[in-house]
């Protein structure tokens, strides 16, 4: 079964450029696939997430603002799902920091 999961992980972080970004406008309608996207568990949705806070903060720091409390908040909500589960299928845990 670790083998099964193992080569799943690798495929997913091989398609990470091909993952397209869950670009949403609506505030409410963001938060809420967010929120979708973390109780699914589904990794694919979790990159599409990361790909488009990081390129909204981008913009917005390329703008003079900061990135908002909401996407931080995901973004390192999203991020760390993320690492568990492809660490826990590679054998590589993340490690906590203290």
């Amino acid at each position: 079964m670790r083998l099964c999961l193992t080569k799943e992980a690798w495929n997913l972080i091989k398609r990470i450029p091909e993952i397209s970004t869950a670009w949403i406008n609506n505030e409410k309608m963001r938060e809420q696939n967010y929120k979708e996207a973390v109780k699914a568990n589904d990794l694919e949705a979790l990159v599409a997430i990361i790909k488009m806070i990081y390129q909204r903060k981008q913009k917005r720091l390329a703008q003079g603002k900061k990135c908002t409390a909401t996407d931080a908040r995901y973004f390192q909500i999203v991020e760390n799902l993320l690492y568990m589960e492809l660490g826990a299928a590679i054998g590589k845990p993340q490690k906590r920091s203290v």
